[in-house]
């Protein structure tokens, strides 16, 4: 698969989010927020690995922040409820530090963090 595949599978997965915030099903919302961080996983691991052009590499690293973005409001959301368990709140830690390091890496491209 291409990175060029990526932002498409990110945005087939907007009409289930949707879906999902609209019903309030907690625990369908910790899949949903699974999901965005595997997401920046594989856009993180792209970017680290991109040997094409600078732009691709500030390409993946954005849309690493976006997934990264997306699972921490969900985990943030579920923390605010009071539902986040003990196995999610490392996950939330770690895209917490994912947006962080987003940030600093596409600061040092030069590119837009959001």
């Amino acid at each position: 698969m291409t990175t060029d595949a990526w932002p498409e599978t990110a945005k087939a997965m907007d009409p289930a989010e949707a879906t999902l915030l609209r019903t309030h099903a907690a625990g369908d919302y910790a899949g949903i927020a699974d999901c965005y961080f595997a997401l920046s996983l594989a856009y993180s691991a792209f970017a680290d690995n991109a040997k094409d052009s600078a732009a691709h590499e500030k390409t993946n690293w954005r849309e690493a922040r976006i997934c990264y973005q997306k699972s921490l409001d969900i985990w943030s959301e579920k923390r605010a409820r009071g539902s986040l368990d003990n196995s999610e709140t490392e996950t939330a830690e770690r895209a917490a530090e994912g947006v962080a390091r987003c940030d600093v890496v596409l600061a040092k491209l030069g590119g837009s963090v959001r």
